[in-house]
């Protein structure tokens, strides 16, 4: 009799043990945390290194291609931020030639949670055009937002003055140099 009791109590452990395992399986998350899937956060750094480099390589001779590539990485409300700012610069860098090939050189999520992320990028930009030569080096805080399953550019900000043009005088970048 204890023989029978031994072997059933032997099968209800293992029947646990497999139910234990099978529910671990299914609700396998790692940490619960989005900053814990590396999948993930290899997605949105993609996201921010193709934004960095399509936004920095143009050549204002063809805004529409430089458009073509840079809208369907952003929302709706940046679209229009992007296109207002284009407005704006697009016919004194098309007079001067504008003209740029950018590269990453290291990006890095600094927030994240189930529908925003805070990637930092850093890189290098070779400019040229019939005023200014030269290369210079943005940082940008790329902040991005998850619309129906896709990760896109909400906005991003240069992080001091990348050494080509100023970011606290509009403008000043072309004619002060």
């Amino acid at each position: 009799m204890w023989f029978t009791a031994l072997v059933t109590l032997a099968c209800l452990v293992l029947i646990a043990s497999v139910g234990g395992i099978v529910w671990l399986a299914q609700n396998d998350s790692p940490g619960g945390s989005p900053a814990d899937d590396a999948e993930l956060r290899g997605e949105l750094v993609g996201v921010a290194d193709q934004y960095f480099v399509e936004a920095n390589t143009y050549d204002f001779t063809d805004v529409a291609d430089y458009k073509a590539r840079v809208h369907p990485l952003m929302t709706e409300q940046n679209r229009k931020t992007f296109d207002a700012t284009m407005q704006q610069i697009a016919k004194g860098f098309a007079d001067i030639g504008a003209r740029a090939n950018g590269t990453v050189r290291q990006a890095a999520i600094e927030t994240l949670d189930n529908d925003s992320a805070t990637v930092m990028v850093t890189g290098d930009a070779q400019f040229d055009s019939t005023r200014i030569k030269r290369t210079y080096f943005p940082r940008w805080e790329i902040e991005l937002v998850q619309i129906d399953g896709d990760w896109l550019v909400d906005s991003h900000t240069e992080l001091g003055d990348s050494g080509i043009f100023s970011t606290t005088d509009s403008g000043a970048g072309l004619s002060g140099q």
